[in-house]
């Protein structure tokens, strides 16, 4: 009877299961006749409402939730943090939904729209899971839809190679993660966290620790964390713009929260045996992360190397396993994605740009529209974690915790990277404000782009508008976001 009562715990699931299945068979039986920009446009409608409708459910389940409650015999489990991240998914998914219309109608934004709302179903699951078999089921459904989204554009050769690429790296993670998961269950017998944490306690070898490896080797990969990174670049700049900010946002806090969820849970027995491994993605990701970004002209491929070295400060605080360091790493990431939406943002206002800008498309940027000059000169400031921007607040955090707890070197190499690191985004500020206007022309540059920067719509000034608002004041007054995460870390762990 206890399962059936906890069932209204996955209302945003089973809501968000019934709008696809909807989406889907309206598509499918009301093809679009009258247009396909008017059918875009109601498709994707649509889509938001069923996302507010999709928040407004899961701010409702957050303030009655307490502490940790399992569903279906421990296969599913809920807490302030779950509730927390899917609220970010959500909000994020639909940002980018509202976004992509008014900007790039190039092809069939109503397929990408229900494709949006199906991957995040897969993120919803990875972030409820309790169990390896449904966490795995959850990467499949959310890695399966980024693979058609990679491709989406059926008649550019990018887009397809980005899609290829994708699925063939992404067959090859999910194949360790079997493996792994296969592992663990021919010597545990169990499947299910609480089972193998109660197990790994106690009793491990080799075996499981090996077993436990290939899992986090596979989750590193969808994170796109070095040495495992190698997909990220291409992807990143062979998809259409629109799919590149969705990958480069969502989907990952939900792979976040999974290894989070599975370091501080079925896997902290062996966690001395894990920490290496991680300490290891954690140095190549904030070496190769800055590094390789400082020769790219490509604005995408270099956003991409961006996220990689991104990718290392938060995984220094998932190492140190501590609450103050979860709390700085969630911190970090929600703002991360903040800036990452501004960041993407200003390339999709670009119409003329295309799907392959090059940095010097910045070229006259601040004397075209200096507001947007400004917003995204202040979004690479905080990027690069310039006081007072909330980009510093959020380093400083992951900083710290890693010097509490000794970790000198990785501190060290952090705040070196990130030296390096905020050369490329000084050029990118160097170039908007005073490049000189030689390699193209400067009237002709406005003549094009005049119609395309200007006529912003009013929700994307919005979100601009609020997303810098975030940046600019959080390290100010963080009271109400620290509040918010300690709430939620402290109900997940007791």
């Amino acid at each position: 009877m206890q399962i059936y009562n906890n069932i209204g715990w996955l209302t945003p699931e089973i809501f968000l299961s019934f709008g696809i299945l909807t989406l889907f068979t309206y598509s499918i039986f009301f093809p679009h006749k009258s247009g396909i920009y008017t059918y875009n446009n109601f498709i994707t409608r649509i889509s938001i409402l069923l996302l507010i409708l999709n928040i407004i459910i899961l701010i409702i389940n957050y303030n009655y939730i307490g502490n940790n409650t399992y569903i279906f015999e421990d296969l599913l489990r809920v807490n302030k943090l779950i509730y927390l991240s899917k609220l970010i998914v959500t909000i994020g998914t639909m940002i980018i939904l509202i976004i992509g219309p008014s900007i790039n109608d190039r092809f069939k934004q109503y397929e990408i729209s229900m494709l949006f709302v199906l991957a995040l179903l897969g993120m919803d699951i990875i972030i409820s899971t309790s169990d390896i078999m449904i966490l795995y089921l959850g990467i499949e459904l959310l890695s399966l839809t980024l693979y058609i989204l990679a491709s989406i554009k059926r008649n550019g050769e990018f887009s397809t190679e980005a899609g290829l690429k994708y699925f063939i790296m992404g067959a090859v993670s999910s194949g360790i993660f079997l493996i792994g998961a296969v592992m663990l269950y021919s010597l545990t017998g169990h499947t299910s966290y609480i089972a193998i944490e109660n197990l790994l306690l106690y009793e491990t070898n080799i075996t499981h620790s090996l077993g436990a490896i290939l899992i986090i080797i596979s989750l590193l990969f969808k994170l796109a964390a070095a040495p495992f990174h190698m997909w990220a670049p291409d992807v990143y700049e062979g998809s259409p713009t629109i799919i590149t900010t969705f990958f480069a946002t969502v989907p990952k806090i939900s792979i976040f929260i999974g290894l989070f969820v599975l370091i501080t849970g079925p896997f902290m027995g062996i966690y001395v045996q894990l920490q290496p491994l991680i300490i290891i993605s954690i140095i190549f990701s904030l070496i190769v992360g800055s590094l390789g970004a400082i020769n790219q002209n490509k604005l995408k491929r270099l956003l991409a190397y961006s996220a990689i070295g991104h990718m290392g400060f938060i995984l220094i605080g998932l190492i140190i396993g501590s609450i103050n360091s979860i709390i700085a790493t969630l911190i970090y990431y929600i703002l991360y994605i903040v800036m990452s939406i501004i960041s993407f943002t200003v390339i999709l206002i670009q119409k003329n740009w295309g799907d392959s800008p090059n940095i010097f498309n910045l070229i006259g940027l601040s004397r075209i529209n200096p507001v947007l000059a400004i917003t995204f000169a202040l979004c690479l400031l905080s990027i690069a974690g310039v006081p007072p921007l909330a980009g510093f607040l959020s380093k400083y955090l992951i900083l710290i915790s890693a010097v509490e707890n000794q970790m000198y070197l990785v501190t060290f190499i952090a705040i070196t990277t990130s030296v390096i690191s905020g050369f490329y985004y000084l050029q990118l500020i160097k170039i908007m404000f005073f490049k000189d206007s030689n390699h193209y022309n400067l009237k002709w540059l406005a003549d094009i782009t005049y119609s395309n920067i200007y006529n912003i719509k009013l929700h994307t000034g919005l979100i601009l508008g609020v997303s810098l608002y975030i940046i600019i004041t959080t390290l100010i007054y963080p009271t109400p976001l620290l509040l918010i995460i300690n709430e939620s870390i402290v109900s997940t762990l007791i």
